[in-house]
């Protein structure tokens, strides 16, 4: 199974909006990342407050790096309750606006 996690955490302090809520072409950043990584990804979880329509991990709000570690025993948690295995994971930061996934095409190999 390939998962992919998409980091939403971010405090957008400089900015005093959420970037995940942020539009282009009309739609929000944390939508736009998802597309564009669905097709690689069997499941893509969002990391961080929930800004999504799909299934997320909660963060402590600690910084990337943290909420990789938080996300990863997350997943970990999971694939031992539900047994799945967990081959490959893609991270993508949800500040990535023109991220398409032929992007991540190049990226798979």
């Amino acid at each position: 199974m390939r998962v992919g996690l998409m980091l939403t955490g971010g405090l957008s302090s400089r900015m005093g909006t959420p970037k995940a809520e942020l539009r282009v072409e009309g739609e929000p950043l944390v939508d736009r990342v998802r597309v564009a990584m669905s097709p690689w990804c069997d499941l893509v979880i969002e990391v961080g407050p929930g800004f999504g329509h799909g299934e997320s991990i909660a963060d402590s709000r600690g910084g990337p790096l943290v909420a990789l570690v938080e996300a990863w025993s997350e997943l970990g948690d999971r694939e031992a309750a539900k047994g799945l295995e967990i081959d490959e994971v893609l991270v993508c930061s949800v500040d990535l606006p023109r991220l398409t996934t032929d992007d991540l095409a190049d990226q798979r190999h």
